[in-house]
């Protein structure tokens, strides 16, 4: 199997992965099949060489419009990330507020 058709398997992996919503308890996973599958296609990019057939000339199309939906996902789901991060600060000043709250009412 060439190189080109190696980095199209995993990048078309890599956008089927990203197109899947983790549970939450399973994120960890997800992230780590992520930075699998980023790793291994940088892997690849850095092993391509100069003459290609035609067939993975159009692999390589595919790859180009691939990677364009892939950073789409990529940027949806730190955006999802960042929320859930903002949402759980706000819950703990929420608490604090709370706790607060309650040893002044019973001091």
């Amino acid at each position: 199997m060439s190189m080109v058709q190696q980095l199209y398997d995993i990048t078309l992996a890599l956008k089927n992965h990203l197109q899947q919503i983790p549970v939450e308890e399973q994120q960890d996973e997800y992230i780590s099949q992520i930075h699998q599958l980023l790793n291994r296609r940088q892997d690849l990019i850095q092993q391509l060489k100069g003459v290609y057939t035609e067939e993975e000339r159009r692999l390589g199309k595919k790859i180009v419009e691939y990677n364009q939906e892939i950073a789409g996902l990529l940027q949806a789901f730190t955006e999802n990330i960042q929320q859930r991060f903002r949402q759980v600060k706000q819950s703990q000043k929420v608490i604090q507020q709370y706790n607060r709250n309650q040893s002044q009412s019973q001091s």
